[in-house]
């Protein structure tokens, strides 16, 4: 470890693969939905598309109360409570235009804010004002509803100037803006750390938007019981990612490998990576470094060629798969990776800098760091034998290589 001059931010990689799985299921729900709803609406009874919604709300709800999921509470309370405006009996027709603006509007907006928000539970302190927030609005909007329908339209379906046109849609102009908003949101998020909670309010967004488009109210409950759809699925998926995925890199973790390697063939390469000296860099510049430190070389090593799935293992130890390759294919990439790390000068934050960009959720400044070091990374990689072995074996193997690797002088591969 050494320091150097000139520092080096670390870059965001684009995981492509992390973005498919969080819009996977959200896309799938609402494009069945679209694609069948002209033959469900011929088959089945109108109630069904009055109660569908209502029992998948409450499924999603339940769900969301037994994994201590108050973000998801809350959106559920919203998705109900715009299912409500937009059942209102069209024979009310001033009140049902607006109460149906109203939830195009307040809806998304809503979504957007709790998108936001931290996981703060469903009765902390910090939630009972959310549901004061929600429960104000909804007392708001019912007086308006029963007292200047007419007016509240009206000032809904204001034209906005920077807004366009769209013919596919009957959502005013307010509605489409608040709608944007909720879309790009997360968005932005599910394109800087693909996650299922990004993919969840994204896909409820869009299928919020389409309800409240709708030309009918069974196409309405249709797309509101898409949305409690994707939020349920929004659930698994993120308790799936939890026992998967490591919390600190964003890497899959031990779990995941040991998967991986039950199901690889008999050709395949297994290394195991070390960072050089890690507990000397914990012990002089502390854990936060530490971190800083991980998560640099978990970037590293996403962007490994050759095929290579990458893994944390457990502490300083990562692991790196390569299905169906050859010992000679594999080493040229580790090599590489090695390298990058090598030649990266990490800039490191001050704790209290990095405190505040962890409340903040998100990376630090450029010129934060006031001070700059590298690392260095151990690998040992390993092959099952001619006549075949279990890959737990081979992972022995590659730690055996990674031992022999930092008694040679670390910094180095071997095999």
């Amino acid at each position: 470890m050494k320091a150097r001059p000139r520092p080096a931010y670390p870059t965001l990689a684009f995981d492509a693969g992390g973005v498919f799985a969080a819009l996977a299921a959200p896309c799938a729900v609402i494009a069945a939905v679209w694609l069948g709803l002209p033959y469900a609406r011929l088959l089945l009874p109108h109630t069904v598309f009055v109660a569908l919604p209502a029992v998948l709300i409450i499924v999603a709800a339940a769900l969301a109360l037994a994994y201590r999921h108050g973000r998801m509470v809350f959106v559920l309370a919203i998705v109900a409570a715009a299912w409500l405006a937009l059942n209102v009996p069209a024979a009310q027709a001033p009140v049902a235009e607006a109460a149906r603006a109203l939830a195009a509007t307040l809806a998304p907006l809503n979504l957007a804010i709790v998108f936001l928000a931290r996981e703060r539970g469903v009765l902390s302190r910090p939630a009972l004002w959310r549901w004061l927030l929600l429960g104000t609005q909804i007392a708001l909007a019912a007086g308006l509803l029963a007292t200047r329908p007419q007016a509240l339209a009206a000032w809904l379906h204001i034209e906005v100037p920077f807004v366009p046109q769209l013919p596919v849609t009957t959502l005013p102009d307010l509605a489409l803006l608040a709608f944007a908003v909720a879309v790009l949101i997360p968005l932005a998020a599910l394109l800087r750390a693909p996650g299922p909670d990004a993919g969840g309010f994204l896909g409820c967004a869009l299928a919020m938007a389409l309800a409240c488009g709708a030309a009918t109210t069974a196409a309405a409950g249709a797309y509101v019981a898409a949305a409690a759809l994707v939020l349920v699925f929004a659930m698994l998926h993120r308790s799936l990612h939890l026992a998967y995925r490591d919390e600190l890199t964003g890497l899959p973790g031990r779990r995941a490998f040991n998967d991986q390697i039950a199901r690889l063939g008999r050709q395949y390469v297994i290394a195991m990576l070390d960072i050089d000296h890690f507990k000397k860099l914990n012990d002089t510049w502390g854990h936060d470094v530490g971190d800083q430190v991980l998560k640099m070389i978990a970037t590293r090593l996403r962007r490994i060629g050759g095929g290579g799935r990458v893994f944390r293992y457990g502490g300083e130890e990562f692991a790196i798969v390569f299905d169906g390759q050859r010992m000679e294919r594999a080493l040229p990439h580790l090599q590489a990776l090695r390298a990058a790390v090598q030649e990266y000068a990490l800039a490191l934050r001050s704790p209290a800098r990095a405190a505040r960009d962890r409340h903040r959720r998100r990376s630090p400044a450029r010129g934060a760091g006031q001070h700059t070091v590298t690392v260095t990374i151990s690998i040992g990689a390993a092959v099952p034998p001619a006549g075949g072995g279990a890959s737990e074996d081979v992972v022995k193997a590659a730690d055996q290589a990674l031992y022999r690797a930092k008694d040679q002088g670390r910094n180095r591969v071997s095999t």
